[in-house]
């Protein structure tokens, strides 16, 4: 390995440990990339609107974070200055209220902010849990050459099964053989559009219109879409086998009209929720997703929650822990990354990881903990951690959901076939998957303890079927639909001084009286300076 890649994953490493700190030049221009420490209260036609207001809050000019040009409009501000920006709401803004309207937003800069990088050294080293510099820039070095390594090698066998496929035939999955036949269907459908057969032309035939014809069909399919999502919850102190649960949809449901009618419906609830969850900023939502490989979990996450809000919206994935991850308890990790309250958290793996993988191939050893600490009831005092640091995080507002994509040997293996089988999808491929399915049964085993030991009703799990996408998203939205409703997030009232200038404003305007408008919106206007 080159010096040059050694000191690129040094240099990432510095920029990770970079740390905000205020610029102390009173003359300081805010810049592109500078992070402000503002304080701000938005108005509407001089109106002070619920929730956009703050006196601190953090901002990296640039980042997108906020609205329109909003960001960009405080360059050029100094510490404590004052002023101010015009920007106007999307049209598809999760507010009704304010979407595609106006508004003006009063700032004063409280602070501004520079990321400011450590110095490459000894202390640096000894802050990471390195005896020297020397030792970091070795143990990096080992670390970059085995994944340097493992790239190689995933490289070859994607080219040597590249090879198979060209001299070999290979038995398409049936999933892949289900796929195909849909897409056809798609294309016959618009083939048939394209010639112009129309709805309206069937239903005249038939002596009726959409609406009736919607009507007739409405109660049957209520009914196919109505589940009970707590026939997947694990009863606390409930016993535990995987083998018993089903992997495929065990309810009659009507799939097309869940995919058209039921999602769209869910997923637009859910967002109204996570806007009220947002602008109450008081609660937290966590949400643990643990699956074997290929069950699920990246597409669920993009299908349920990818339409949120992202200011609101926290995916974290968890791999294997780094150097510095192991240097600290199992949970340090998992603690950094917990979303603030009024946010959504989802967790792509979590601190299961290190009950079930652990164990599986016997990595305690690596661990650094004490080995005195390692002994015979290592996991019970684990599962009891895990259930005190659960309740401990309920108690002060973060609900916790936790779900299981419960998937079978079988769709496993189809599915690891079309990474194969699939160009566009390679890319997901390792070997590492294949090697994991020599486990299944052991793994099967430690998730049916696992969940048997810390399935509570402060943070229950949830083991939902896995084998037939929509279904599996489905029941996972309305499992997520009821930890919001069971939080109740509200927007947040407005004062009474408010309420009485809407009422004002009311009278004046049902009077038709639009030169006293102006006028009070000028008193106001000087009321606020």
């Amino acid at each position: 390995m080159t010096n040059d890649i050694l000191n690129e994953e040094l240099e990432i490493m510095v920029r990770n440990h970079a740390k905000l700190e205020e610029v102390e030049d009173a003359g300081y221009k805010a810049q592109l990339d500078d992070t402000v420490d503002l304080a701000f209260e938005g108005f509407m036609d001089g109106v002070p609107f619920p929730g956009g207001k703050a006196e601190s809050h953090l901002l990296k000019l640039g980042s997108k974070s906020f609205i329109d040009n909003f960001e960009e409009q405080l360059v050029g501000y100094t510490k404590g200055q004052e002023g101010e920006i015009t920007v106007k709401f999307p049209d598809e803004y999760h507010a009704p209220e304010l979407a595609g309207k106006p508004a003006q937003f009063k700032v004063k800069i409280n602070a501004i902010k520079k990321l400011k990088q450590p110095e490459l050294n000894d202390e640096f080293a000894k802050e990471l849990g390195y005896a020297s510099l020397d030792e970091l820039k070795a143990k990096t070095k080992e670390e970059t050459i085995k994944r340097e390594n493992d790239r190689i090698e995933n490289e070859y066998v994607s080219a040597l099964l590249d090879k198979l496929m060209e001299t070999t035939t290979i038995d398409v999955p049936v999933s892949m053989v289900q796929a195909e036949i849909q897409n056809r269907l798609k294309e016959l459908e618009y083939q048939l559009s394209m010639q112009g057969f129309k709805m309206d032309d069937y239903l005249k035939m038939m002596g009726g219109n959409i609406e009736t014809f919607a009507a007739q069909l409405a109660p049957a399919a209520e009914k196919k879409v109505k589940i009970d999502i707590d026939r997947y919850r694990a009863k606390e102190g409930e016993k535990i086998n995987l083998k018993k649960f089903s992997t495929n949809c065990d309810m009659d449901v009507d799939k097309e009209y869940v995919k058209t009618v039921s999602m769209t419906a869910a997923l637009e609830e859910l967002s109204l929720y996570q806007a009220k969850l947002y602008a109450q900023n008081t609660y937290g939502l966590i949400i643990v997703l643990q699956a074997m490989d290929a069950a699920g979990k990246d597409g669920t996450i993009k299908h349920v929650f990818s339409h949120l809000d992202p200011n609101g919206v926290h995916v974290v994935s968890f791999k294997q822990p780094t150097t510095e991850e192991k240097d600290h308890d199992y949970m340090w990790r998992i603690n950094k990354a917990l979303p603030p309250r009024g946010n959504i958290g989802i967790f792509n793996r979590s601190h299961y990881e290190d009950v079930v993988v652990t164990r599986v191939h016997d990595l305690i050893e690596n661990d650094k903990i004490p080995k005195d600490l390692v002994n015979k009831n290592i996991w019970k005092t684990r599962y009891r951690q895990i259930r005190d640091w659960e309740r401990y995080l309920a108690e002060n507002g973060f609900h916790i959901i936790k779900i299981f994509l419960h998937v079978s040997k079988d769709e496993q293996r189809d599915r690891l076939a079309e990474r194969i089988l699939n160009k566009k999808k390679n890319w997901k491929f390792s070997i590492a998957d294949i090697n994991e399915r020599r486990f299944w049964d052991k793994y099967q085993d430690l998730y049916s303890e696992m969940i048997e030991e810390t399935s509570t009703e402060k943070a229950p799990w949830y083991i939902v079927p896995a084998d037939n996408k929509w279904f599996t998203r489905y029941v996972v939205s309305q499992i997520v639909l009821k930890a919001m409703k069971d939080i109740a997030p509200k927007f947040p009232e407005m004062s009474k001084e408010i309420k009485e200038q809407l009422e004002e404003f009311k009278k004046l305007i049902e009077s038709g009286n639009i030169g006293m408008i102006e006028e009070m919106q000028d008193v106001m206007k000087g009321g606020n300076k």
